[in-house]
């Protein structure tokens, strides 16, 4: 569940692939996105922006529009499988996304076309959640509790 740049809107989602977008003030659900199985912390939230992470071996990663409620963009099958932990860097240039397809972790450019660009695969457990810190830092827990700092650098 999300806060939004409005503080009486939220966003949550589940296991039900449903978005709900929910108003304090009606104290009930205002609408709904279907589409995103999320089963982890993997939902973020931006001005306009919903970013989601889903528990899929497809299109993992989405954009949505949550004024239009509708899907803007999704990454391509090779991004990142199987999402536990997604987040929108401070700036919003950057999506972290962490899973247990391949226990990888993926950093993917926050533009229409979703690029990819660094990702690490194989680690010996799933990541469940994440978060970005500065200079380029991502922290990630994993199932045995571990937690781990990555550094990443987009080349220009």
């Amino acid at each position: 569940v999300k806060f939004t740049n409005d503080p009486n809107i939220l966003v949550s989602g589940g296991w039900d692939a449903t978005i709900m977008i929910w108003d304090l003030r009606a104290k009930e659900g205002v609408g709904y996105i279907y589409g995103p199985y999320i089963c982890g912390d993997s939902i973020d939230v931006q001005g306009d922006l919903i970013v989601t992470g889903s528990y899929n071996d497809k299109d993992c990663v989405q954009l949505w529009s949550l004024s239009e409620r509708k899907l803007i963009s999704k990454s391509n099958p090779d991004c990142i499988t199987q999402v536990y932990g997604l987040k929108l860097s401070q700036d919003g240039k950057y999506i972290a996304a962490c899973g247990a397809g391949k226990n990888e972790l993926a950093v993917i450019e926050n533009k229409p076309e979703l690029a990819t660009l660094a990702k690490i695969t194989g680690l010996p457990h799933p990541l469940t959640s994440l978060d970005f810190g500065m200079k380029n830092r991502i922290v990630c827990t994993s199932t045995t509790g571990a937690i781990d700092v990555y550094d990443f650098k987009k080349k220009y």
